[in-house]
């Protein structure tokens, strides 16, 4: 009696060891590429304050007129699986069964080279028509994978530092224009990729007011 318990708990011990190898063979299993970038400026509202990861409220922007500082720019990147890395891995019976990992959320390798914005239209003094936006701006945030929800940052500080393609990102506007102003923003989007490197979009005249 005493061999078939020590024989159960050693099949078991042996088991739960190599489920969790089987686990960390799972991490990033699987190897992602931007393709494209989906855009859609919104109305938002960033709480800093909000004690919960959720700390972004987006609204619908009404009559082609915003508050400043609640116009953002939605941005979320389209992933491709480009190659597999845990197939043949504790692929039979009961392993690959009892110890399946949970699913690793999509992330990428692709880095951020350059966000610019530019306006049809005098912003302010210091942003003549046709000059960068970029430090006019914030960024929030979101890596699903190491679980970094809504953080924001100056814009141009996050670019520094060549960051690798979030699941999501949010600019929001931060400086006042120097009156009511009606634009067309231009985003121009460049990253580090093999299949996709850059992408332009002008958005629909919107005014900003004070």
């Amino acid at each position: 009696m005493k061999k078939k318990i020590a024989t159960i708990f050693l099949l078991l011990s042996l088991m739960s060891i190599i489920g969790i190898i089987s686990c960390s063979k799972c991490d990033n299993a699987t190897v992602y590429e931007v393709v494209d970038i989906y855009f859609d400026p919104t109305g938002v509202q960033y709480n800093g304050n909000n004690l919960t990861p959720d700390r972004l409220y987006f609204f619908d922007i009404y009559h082609d007129t915003i508050y400043y500082s609640f116009y953002g720019i939605y941005m979320e990147p389209d992933l491709r699986a480009t190659a597999s890395l845990e197939k043949g891995f504790n692929n039979f019976g009961l392993i690959s069964t009892a110890y399946a990992c949970d699913p690793v959320p999509a992330s990428t390798n692709d880095r951020i080279l350059d966000i610019k914005l530019f306006a049809d239209n005098d912003f302010d003094d210091a942003h003549p028509k046709g000059s960068n936006l970029a430090d006019c701006f914030d960024i929030v945030v979101t890596y699903e994978h190491t679980n970094t929800i809504d953080v924001k940052y100056k814009l141009i500080d996050y670019l520094a530092r060549k960051p690798i393609v979030p699941d999501r990102m949010v600019l929001i506007l931060t400086t006042k224009p120097k009156q009511n102003t009606k634009l067309a923003i231009t985003l121009k989007y460049i990253q580090e990729g093999h299949s996709f490197s850059s992408v332009e979009e002008t958005f629909n005249s919107i005014t900003l007011t004070q």
